[in-house]
C-alpha cells in the first residue's frame, strides 16, 4: 500500500491524478471570491498525525499538535491488510478519546 492508497482510504479522494486538480493548481485559482484566498494556501497545522505498522496492520492516530501519546485524546484507526483492506476505528467510533500508546490493545470496529 502506498501513501496515496492510504490517503484515498482515509479521505475518499482519488488523489491528484485528475486533470482538473492539476490544471487548477497550476493555472487557476480557487477559494472564496470575496476573500480572494488563492488555491495554494498555507495554514496552521490543526492535527498531529502518527503512523505505526505492526505486521499487516497500519495504525493512524490523529490529535491536537503537542498531545502526549499517553493521553486519551487520540482518534485512532486500524488499516488491516491481512485479507483485503479493512479500515476500522478504535472503540468503533471516530472520537478523540483513545491513548496512542495503547493502540494495539484497543478494540476496533
Amino acid at each position: 500500500m502506498t501513501v496515496n492508497d492510504v490517503y484515498r482510504q482515509l479521505f475518499g479522494r482519488s488523489g491528484t491524478n485528475k486533470g482538473s486538480d492539476i490544471s487548477m493548481s497550476e493555472h487557476g485559482r480557487a477559494g472564496g471570491v470575496s476573500s480572494k484566498q488563492g488555491f495554494k494556501y498555507v495554514g496552521d497545522v490543526k492535527e498531529a498525525i502518527r503512523v505505526a505498522v505492526v505486521g499487516d496492520i497500519t495504525y493512524v492516530g490523529r490529535a491536537a499538535p503537542g498531545t502526549a501519546t499517553d493521553v486519551a485524546s487520540w482518534q485512532i484507526i486500524s488499516i488491516d491488510e491481512s485479507s483485503g483492506t479493512v479500515i476500522t476505528y478504535a472503540d468503533g467510533d471516530d472520537n478523540y478519546d483513545n491513548i496512542w500508546g495503547a493502540r494495539e490493545e484497543l478494540s476496533y470496529a
